[in-house]
């Protein structure tokens, strides 16, 4: 009995170290992530129109540039 009880102990010290260690620190990590980006991407809404249409113009340009070059 004395050995299933350790066994079992074991069992449970290596399933929380996962737990803690591997699964939390992913979780962690993706949320620190998720906040990082965000936080950069609010840096792009400006709320001004002009800007949008430049940035959107810029993205037309890029999209004809690259099947262009993608034809040739």
């Amino acid at each position: 009995m004395n050995l299933a009880g350790r066994i079992t102990v074991l069992v449970s010290w290596i399933s929380g170290a996962i737990d803690t260690y591997i699964v939390d620190g992913l979780v962690n990590y993706m949320s620190n992530f998720t906040l990082d980006v965000g936080g950069r991407l609010r840096r792009l809404q400006t709320g001004s129109i002009n800007g949008y249409l430049y940035g959107f113009l810029a993205a037309v340009m890029l999209i004809l540039l690259v099947r262009a070059v993608a034809r040739a």
